[in-house]
């Protein structure tokens, strides 16, 4: 049989060996950086679509800043979800 480790892997499958089971939770760790990454890269959109929505704002362009604000808030959802995988990828590791 499988000895001291044994893990449930994807797929339901079973890990046996030590260093197939750290393969398992490096690629993992890998997925949750990159999901963290794009979070931040969302937010770091955000955060620049309103600056240009503040600027709209004050020269008056009240139409394109909401549209863009719109698109900011959108941003900033994606940023939220992609983060609340990350934080659970972290916490069934």
């Amino acid at each position: 049989m499988c000895g001291m480790h044994l893990a449930v892997v994807p797929n339901n499958r079973i890990a046996c060996s030590e260093s197939e089971l750290a393969g398992y939770l490096k690629m993992r760790g890998r997925e949750e950086l990159m999901l963290r990454k794009r979070a931040l890269e969302a937010l770091k959109n955000s955060t620049r679509t309103l600056e240009v929505v503040s600027d709209l704002i004050k020269h008056g362009n009240r139409v394109e800043a909401r549209r863009l604000l719109n698109e900011a808030r959108t941003q900033r959802t994606i940023s939220t979800l992609l983060m609340a995988e990350a934080h659970k990828l972290e916490m069934n590791s």
